[in-house]
């Protein structure tokens, strides 16, 4: 599931950087850098493509065959160029998994 914001008012509340996400929930996150881009749900193990595969660094092989862990992810426009992606757990407030600066160009 995708959710494109076709909101006009795209601008972060504060300036998103790296660091200061790596540090928010995604309840603060979204309170703090304002809607996202897009938002998508999808469970650990079904989406295998180039650009979730660090999400495997994080989790042991039998958590990624289960596919039973929840994930959301979560996409700010940084700048001009970049994107910033962030990977949550579903089922928890934790800060994010990983999150992951990007040419909003690139294909994966």
């Amino acid at each position: 599931i995708v959710k494109k914001n076709t909101s006009t008012n795209m601008k972060a509340q504060e300036d998103i950087t790296e660091e200061k996400l790596k540090k928010a929930t995604k309840k603060e996150a979204s309170k703090n850098f304002g809607n996202p881009a897009t938002e998508r749900k999808f469970m650990l193990g079904e989406d295998s493509s180039e650009f979730t595969i660090s999400l495997r660094n994080y989790f042991t092989k039998e958590q990624l065959l289960s596919k039973s862990i929840p994930i959301t992810e979560i996409t700010w426009k940084l700048d001009k160029v970049n994107n910033i992606t962030a990977w949550y757990r579903s089922d928890k407030q934790d800060k994010p998994i990983d999150v992951y600066v990007w040419n909003k160009d690139a294909e994966f």
